[in-house]
């Protein structure tokens, strides 16, 4: 049997160029895949009761494949996630004191905005107020360029000036800004391997007077990423370490 030459080019051309089109779009629509983790703000009663070591219940996310479940314990950062779509991220959080008779599938969502840029990205949440029963989410850049391995960062994101101590060195951020410090910035001394340092933040007043609002110990190894996030919970400052788990955990 022989095959018949093909005497319509121009059809031919159509038809290359329908299917390039086809490929084109399918490829087009495809959602973006992002990698974030969750940090849930450590607060008295916030999404799990207090002292709770345990995985947080009814927390979910929705992106364009669906609905998915997190496995968050409330003061630890998360493992990596896969985010399906563009911003915002959709994330159910539930303080305790609201769960009652409710379903988790009634609870309305938080939108999480984030810049289009971010392929990596952590989510905090933390309380509306004091003295409320809402809480909220926002993104943080989490990126390996902005959170470098090996570093500790260090992120005002409150609406004042703050001042600290790592390492032994003062150093001041505007509300915004962000400082990275190397291991051999914030070494005071080599305990197991790990580099020891302590961290002091102090906070003025409106009255001009400094008052010291954190004052801790922390540890860092070679492959991990520190981000200590400065920030503001009704009228108090809050320091909260959010260090990256180990290589290879699940």
């Amino acid at each position: 049997m022989k095959c018949s030459p093909i005497h319509n080019p121009q059809r031919v051309c159509v038809i290359w160029f329908v299917l390039s089109l086809a490929c084109f779009i399918s490829a087009q629509v495809q959602p973006t895949v992002r990698k974030f983790s969750v940090y849930v703000w450590p607060a008295q009663g916030l999404i799990a009761p207090s002292g709770s070591t345990k995985a947080i219940p009814n927390l979910i996310y929705a992106d364009d494949d669906g609905v998915h479940g997190l496995k968050v314990t409330r003061g630890q950062l998360s493992r990596t996630y896969a985010y399906r779509g563009d911003s915002p991220l959709r994330l159910r959080v539930r303080p305790v004191a609201s769960d009652t008779q409710d379903s988790p599938a009634s609870a309305p969502y938080a939108t999480v905005p984030f810049r289009p840029e971010w392929d990596q990205f952590t989510v905090l949440v933390y309380p509306e107020q004091r003295g409320t029963q809402g809480v909220r989410a926002t993104a943080l850049d989490f990126r390996p360029d902005r959170v470098p391995v090996g570093k500790a960062t260090f992120y005002n994101a409150s609406t004042n000036r703050v001042r600290f101590v790592a390492g032994g060195r003062a150093h001041s951020l505007a509300p915004g800004q962000r400082l990275a410090l190397s291991r051999s910035e914030l070494e005071e001394r080599r305990t197991q391997g790990l580099s020891e340092f302590r961290v002091v933040v102090g906070r003025q007043d409106r009255r001009q007077r400094w008052s010291t609002v954190y004052n801790r110990l922390h540890y860092l190894d070679s492959s991990q990423r520190c981000l200590f996030v400065i920030a503001e919970y009704g009228n108090r400052v809050q320091v909260h370490p959010i260090v990256s788990l180990p290589p290879g955990t699940k």
